[in-house]
């Protein structure tokens, strides 16, 4: 089943440009490697835990049931804008 926001090639587009920009900053003497990989490994964080509120919400898709209590239900369309932390 696929991720009802076609998440996978967009994220992995935005993780390879978020990539080089920090090498580039790097190259220019802008940043330490360590910043730059620590700065470009909290995003892929970030933006991992969005995925897998998506992934909560494909299977609430198909159990209409327990839909109430499904991630767009309780947080809407833009769970990063929220708490990500349910339980």
């Amino acid at each position: 089943m696929t991720f009802h926001r076609g998440q996978g090639g967009n994220l992995a587009i935005k993780d390879a440009k978020e990539f080089v920009t920090q090498m580039v900053a790097v190259h220019q003497r802008e940043t330490s490697l360590e910043d730059a990989v620590n700065s470009y490994d909290k995003g892929v964080v970030e933006r991992g835990e969005e995925v897998e509120i998506s992934k909560k919400q494909a299977f609430a898709f198909h159990d209409y049931e327990n839909f109430d209590d499904s991630p767009v239900a309780k947080m809407g369309i833009k769970p990063a804008a929220r708490d990500t932390k349910t339980p």
